[in-house]
Formats: C-alpha cells, sequence, structure tokens
C-alpha cells in the first residue's frame, strides 16, 4: 500500500494573529473607556448638576462588578475559551454606551455604566491577557509586552474624544464610541482561539493543522488546576492580589479624573487630553522592556520598579502648577504603568500556570475590587469636599506607595510550567 505524506502547512504561529486582535480591541477599549472617559465627566456633570462623588461611583461600579462577576469569567475563559465570552461581552460595552447616551437620569446612568461593566469584564482585559498568555511559554512576557501596547495607542484616541465632544456634544461622542465597540470587536474576537492543543504546535514558531482524524502533536508543560481553597491558601496569590489591591486605590483614580484633575489645575481640555497621550505614548518603552524583562529576571523585581514609578508619579500629579510637572507626572506613570502591564499576568502564569489562569484572575480581581470602587468615589469625594484634586491624589498616592514591598515577598514559582522553560 503506497504511503501518503501529509505534510505540515507552514505560516504565521496563529498565536501572534491573536496578539494582533487582541491589541486592537485593547487599544479601541482603553482609549474610550479608561483614557477617555475623564473627558465626558465634566459635560456630564455639566448636563445634570450631580456631584463628582454621585458620578464617581457609576463608573467605579466596572471595578465592583469585575470583581463580583471575576471568578466566574475566569472559570467560563478556562472551559470555553474567548470567543463567546468576547462576542457577548463586547455586545454589551458597545450597548451600555448607547444606553448612557440616551440617559436622563442618574438611575439610568448608573444602569449604563451596569451594561458596560459586564461588557468589559467579559470581552476585554482579563479574557486577552488570558487568552495569549495561554498560547505562549517561552515567550509570554514578550507576547503580553506586544499586547499591552493596545492600551498605550488607546491615549491617541483621548484628544479625537475632546473634539467630539467639543463638536458634536458628549451625547453624540458617547454612541459614535459604542458603535466603534462593535466594528472593532466583533471581527477582532473572531480570531481568538482557547489553547494550541486545540490544534496546533504550542509556540513552536509555526502553526500545524493536522489533517482530518490525525491527533496534533502537542508539546505542552504539564500544569496544575488550582481550586479556589487551594488559592486562599497560596501565598503568593494574598501578596500578589493585596499589592496590586493596595496599588489600585490611586491608579483606578486616576483613570477617571485625570482630565477633570488637570483642567482644574489649568490646563485647557485639549491640553489635559494631550497629556494623557503623552503618558499613554511613554508607556510604550515601558511596554516593551517589561515584556522583556518579564522573560529574563526576577519579576518580583519588575513589579516592585514599575510600581513605585507609578506611586511617585501620583505625588507629582497631586502638586501639578506648570507644564514640566504635568510632563512629569505624565512620564514617571507613563513608564511605570507600561512596564507594569505584562509583568502582572506573566507573574500569574508563572506562579500559577495556564490552565487555571482565567480562574486566578478572575479570583484575584474579586480581591482588589473594594480598592477598584474606593478609589475613583474617594477621589470625587475628597475632589468635592476641597475644590480640587491635590489632596485626593496626595493621600491615595502615599497609600499605593504601601504597595511596593508586598511584591518582594510572594517567594520564589515552583513548577514546570514557569515561562523561563
Amino acid at each position: 500500500m503506497m504511503a501518503v505524506h501529509l505534510g505540515r502547512k507552514r505560516n504565521v504561529y496563529h498565536g501572534w494573529w491573536m496578539v494582533l486582535a487582541g491589541a486592537s480591541v485593547s487599544t479601541y477599549v482603553t482609549g474610550v473607556f479608561y483614557w477617555s472617559f475623564g473627558a465626558f465627566f465634566d459635560p456630564i456633570l455639566a448636563t445634570f448638576g450631580w456631584s463628582r462623588t454621585v458620578a464617581s461611583t457609576g463608573y467605579a461600579m466596572h471595578r465592583l462588578v469585575g470583581g463580583v462577576l471575576g471568578p466566574f469569567i475566569g472559570r467560563l475563559l478556562d472551559r470555553l475559551g474567548p470567543r463567546p465570552l468576547m462576542l457577548g461581552g463586547l455586545g454589551l460595552l458597545g450597548a451600555g454606551y448607547l444606553v448612557m447616551a440616551t440617559t436622563r437620569s442618574l438611575p439610568m446612568f448608573y444602569i449604563a455604566f451596569l451594561v458596560i461593566s459586564v461588557g468589559l469584564a467579559a470581552g476585554t482585559f482579563n479574557t486577552l491577557y488570558v487568552s495569549v498568555a495561554n498560547w505562549f511559554t517561552r515567550r509570554r512576557g514578550r507576547a503580553l509586552g506586544i499586547l499591552t501596547l493596545g492600551g498605550a495607542l488607546g491615549g491617541l484616541l483621548a484628544p479625537a474624544i475632546v473634539w467630539l465632544i467639543e463638536h458634536f456634544g458628549w451625547r453624540w461622542a458617547v454612541a459614535i464610541a459604542g458603535l466603534g465597540v462593535w466594528v472593532v470587536g466583533f471581527p477582532a474576537a473572531m480570531v481568538m482561539r482557547r489553547r494550541p492543543e486545540d490544534g496546533q504546535v504550542h509556540e513552536g514558531g509555526v502553526s500545524t493543522t493536522p489533517a482530518a482524524g490525525i491527533q496534533p502533536n502537542v508539546q505542552v508543560p504539564k500544569e496544575p488546576v488550582w481550586t479556589t481553597r487551594q488559592l486562599m491558601r497560596s501565598r503568593p496569590f494574598w501578596f500578589l492580589s493585596l499589592g496590586l489591591g493596595i496599588e489600585g486605590f490611586m491608579t483606578s483614580a486616576l483613570f477617571l479624573h485625570q482630565i477633570p484633575g488637570l483642567v482644574g489645575f489649568g490646563l485647557t481640555p485639549v491640553g489635559a487630553a494631550m497629556i494623557v497621550t503623552l503618558s499613554t505614548l511613554l508607556s510604550i518603552p515601558g511596554r516593551l522592556a517589561g515584556g522583556l524583562l518579564a522573560d529574563l529576571v526576577d519579576k518580583r523585581l519588575v513589579m516592585t520598579g514599575a510600581y513605585l514609578l507609578q506611586s511617585l508619579g501620583g505625588l507629582v500629579f497631586a502638586g501639578v502648577h506648570t507644564w514640566w510637572q504635568a510632563v512629569t507626572f505624565a512620564t514617571l506613570v507613563g513608564i511605570g504603568f507600561g512596564v507594569a502591564e505584562p509583568t502582572r499576568t506573566a507573574t500569574v502564569a508563572d506562579y500559577f500556570g495556564r490552565r487555571s489562569l482565567g480562574a486566578v484572575l478572575g479570583t484575584m480581581s474579586a480581591v482588589t475590587a473594594v480598592t477598584g470602587v474606593a478609589g475613583p468615589v474617594a477621589a470625587g469625594w475628597l475632589a468635592d469636599q476641597t475644590g480640587n484634586y491635590r489632596v485626593a491624589f496626595l493621600v491615595l498616592s502615599l497609600i499605593s506607595l504601601v504597595s511596593v514591598p508586598w511584591f518582594l515577598l510572594m517567594g520564589r514559582p515552583v513548577g514546570a510550567w514557569q515561562s523561563r522553560n
């Protein structure tokens, strides 16, 4: 009987296409939500006359919802893969923006944020990070570093959002942003896959599409599956979660309040948006460096340095009076945030492996949700009481400094699944 050679089709490893698709979603969503929602803040307050505390509560809802849903979504992600979660989540995210564009009352504003929050939790960041981390082992830090470049490029949308608000009003700007979620997100979601074990050689530089009935040659490290009870007894889980949670007081507030804060310090709305853009652009070398360093040196040291820079940047923000001080703030926070982004997920994967990565990050988000909610609300309340954001960010930045030593106390990861293999 004549032997049939079933050769292998060589092309670009599919994990890199997922990095590109994920980066496009990250660019857009961070641009219209994290980096630019502060531009909507003052116009919405002017329309309805709400206090900063009340409006901040709506924004902070996304961290609360993410924390509550995180463990559930994480386990669904480990079981089903990213595509169904991204399609559903991005559908809700765009719909939430459209609801917000038509809001006429505070309850409707909160409902819009509830829908947005569910969409963000299911369809964006943890889902993207877990999906990419699952496809890489040796180059995991670099792949995550490239993925998180989307978060930096998203800052380029801040001036565009300010322009839309000034020319068409905040309602039209919100509606356009919501429609854009669908235009960018749905095609990207179709690129996503669960794990390379489902049909590709793991990080071999090429993809392998097996013929029908042929078992693919899967080369994957053996990894554990973590239960919630095991996580609750894990020292690295608690030290990492508490460190991220304490640091989150300042950074979660900064996402919402940096544009109105800079405007209150004397910058124009366009000038404040440009500072945000500068910060995100400066995070690009930080993300690339963080991804590389995460593959080469002790990740605990990398995270410690990154969060120290962010905390110092928050202290500078509290004292901004001139453009140069604003630029210094943007430099410290931009580089620190950039280094931290890929390193954080790579660290979790090192300590807990890939098979439970969604569940671990979801459970971790539940732990850190408290400070993610408290930070924006506390900053809004202090600004209402004092008339500006200086005291708010002085207090929150000093709190975030407490997080820095926690990352050094995690101990070393143990397991054959570590990304240095």
